[in-house]
């Protein structure tokens, strides 16, 4: 049996990732291929339907194939992460030069997001900011950059455009990885040493699979 596998397409090198995956495996003697998603939503329901053996999924993408194989009595797997998202977090930024100092102090203000379903980008930092008493509509003017919908902030074009935005002043905040936060300082669309960070969650620790196995990674359950 060839073990398959789905991820989705948020980039062209996606294809030369997964295609040094499969050589690299075939010579371990695993017969191992992949298909490509143009989306989570679509790859999440395959994997509960059994059209593939395994996906590597977003951090939302996995919340939802708990929730759909609930739905079907069935249990999904955590198998591996990629050390590269063990320690990733989402941060909202300021300017250096600005006077909040608290997330509370951003009342009034406008906060730049990413796209729509970016975990990182929106869900988590918006969180953050209702922990803080801060409502989009209401105390806080909340602006989306929806760049890359449906590919769970893989796309990093909407933290980019966040970035960008207040860089230019036109949001008094924006939110972002820690990860892009630097990548956005060195590439220059953000100002070396011209922000600081005004919040973070707690730091936590996905590909997932249909198929048993006895153990999961460090800091992940079954469902």
């Amino acid at each position: 049996m060839t073990l398959l596998l789905g991820a989705v397409a948020y980039d062209p090198k996606v294809v030369t990732i997964w295609s040094g995956f499969r050589d690299w495996l075939r010579d371990q003697g695993l017969a191992f291929d992949y298909v490509l998603y143009s989306n989570y939503e679509r790859q999440t329901e395959d994997l509960v339907a059994g059209r593939i053996h395994a996906a590597w999924h977003s951090p939302l993408a996995w919340v939802r194939t708990c929730r759909l194989a609930k739905a079907e009595g069935q249990t999904i797997h955590p198998l591996v992460m990629r050390d590269t998202d063990r320690d990733l977090t989402s941060v909202i930024v300021t300017r250096a030069d600005a006077p909040h100092r608290t997330l509370a102090d951003l009342a009034g203000g406008t906060v730049a997001l990413g796209a729509v379903d970016s975990p990182q980008a929106t869900l988590i930092p918006g969180a953050l900011l209702r922990q803080a008493g801060l409502v989009g509509g209401k105390n806080v003017t909340v602006r989306r950059f929806d760049v890359g919908v449906g590919l769970h902030g893989d796309h990093i074009g909407g933290e980019r455009d966040a970035a960008r935005a207040l860089a230019t002043g036109d949001v008094d905040a924006a939110a972002m990885t820690d990860g892009n936060h630097l990548l956005f300082t060195r590439e220059g669309t953000l100002p070396a040493g011209g922000t600081r960070i005004l919040a973070a969650p707690p730091r936590t620790t996905t590909a997932s699979s249909r198929s048993p196995t006895p153990r999961s990674p460090a800091g992940s359950a079954s469902c």
